[in-house]
């Protein structure tokens, strides 16, 4: 398989998953490896601001609590 980046840990429907052992046991124990970021806060309504970066610059494909100049803020400062 390929590697998947996905905006939240849990199927269509499901509750999102705020830590690992909830995000293991919302995908059925398969994905192969999970990497746990701690126990993450939710606003409640607020979706994940998802990207598709396939061209320049970057385009929102589904808006959220980060705006795109934070995003873009972000990039510029990680490629230093």
């Amino acid at each position: 398989g390929e590697p998947l980046a996905a905006t939240s840990a849990n199927l269509s429907g499901q509750t999102p998953a705020t830590n690992a052992d909830d995000a293991v046991r919302n995908l059925n124990g398969e994905p192969d490896l999970l990497v746990d970021g701690g126990v993450v806060t939710l606003t409640a309504g607020a979706a994940s601001t998802v990207l598709s970066l396939l061209s320049e610059p970057p385009s929102i494909l589904r808006a959220g609590p980060i705006d795109l100049q934070a995003v873009m803020a972000a990039i510029r400062q990680g490629s230093r």
